[in-house]
């Protein structure tokens, strides 16, 4: 998938009288066939709509768990050569992308994008250098680890929720714990942050491009129904079941916002928008 999106990509941003904006969204664990436009039982006419209008590729492959996927994706490189061959790393695995590795966030700095990771990380936190900001990535807002509290966002007992930058003085990586989003979704607070985050492009950064690397965990488990204030549009399913088609559709309402903040400000017609599954669906934990 990456190399061939790379392949894409590079004539675009080299040879481009304007270099295109790029939001790359990658969905968690949601199965091949759960979208609308293939299953009628799931309520996504976001998705729907970039499938229909766009280009829907649909012969690429990925790894059999999330980490090495993402680490393939960034570096465009086969997991056993960029130091992901073991697998998902836990808190307290010593090991992470190579620090040698180049990332996409990397290469499209040095073309002048402005670069934010938002959302799941999981390619490494054993040392700063493998985290986000480190990696390419002019700020990060989200999870280091592969899972969590959709609402506490806790792991392993600890909290795992903060905001990184590189500090204009220090130079160094400013890691901040961020509390007060505890009771919040974080399918919603991620998207908060990229609406936030194009306004902000708009006001401080209007002529330079961005790349958006957007990680909802949704719907990775746990399974963790959206706000009580969202209308859950799937009835007549397992409960398992319901739970999951409710949080990729209050996703899919999400994307919708922010298609419609590129609309907005102005963005929409130069930004190439790919939506990403990321791996197979979620087989232990729903049931039909």
């Amino acid at each position: 998938m990456c190399l061939k999106f790379l392949a894409f990509l590079l004539p675009l941003i080299t040879m481009a009288a304007k270099k295109p904006n790029i939001l790359f969204i990658m969905a968690d664990d949601q199965g091949f066939n759960d979208v609308g436009w293939k299953d009628k039982t799931l309520f996504t006419p976001n998705i729907d709509k970039l499938a229909t209008e766009g280009v829907i590729l649909d012969s690429h492959y990925v790894m059999p768990v999330c980490a090495p996927t993402r680490a393939s994706f960034l570096t465009g490189r086969h997991a056993i050569s960029n130091g992901y061959w073991y697998g998902n790393p836990t808190p307290t695995d010593q090991f992470g992308v190579d620090l040698d590795e180049y990332t996409i966030a990397d290469m499209l700095k040095s073309y002048g994008y402005a670069t934010h990771a938002i959302g799941k990380w999981h390619l490494g936190m054993y040392s700063v250098n493998h985290t986000p900001t480190l990696r390419g990535f002019d700020s990060f807002l989200g999870m280091y680890l592969g899972s969590g509290d959709y609402y506490n966002h806790t792991n392993s007992g600890g909290f795992d929720f903060r905001l990184n930058y590189i500090n204009r003085l220090t130079r160094e990586v400013d890691d901040y714990l961020l509390p007060n989003f505890k009771g919040l979704y974080s399918t919603e607070v991620y998207t908060n942050w990229t609406i936030e985050l194009l306004h902000r492009h708009k006001k401080l950064e209007e002529n330079k491009p961005f790349f958006l690397y957007l990680n909802y965990q949704t719907p990775h488990g746990p399974l963790h129904y959206p706000p009580k204030q969202f209308s859950n549009p799937n009835h007549d399913q397992s409960i398992p079941r319901k739970k999951y088609s409710s949080m990729i559709s209050y996703m899919d309402r999400d994307i919708g916002y922010i298609i419609d903040t590129l609309e907005q400000l102005g963005y929409r017609r130069n930004t190439l928008v790919v939506f990403f599954q990321r791996q197979r669906g979620r087989i232990t934990e729903v049931s039909w």
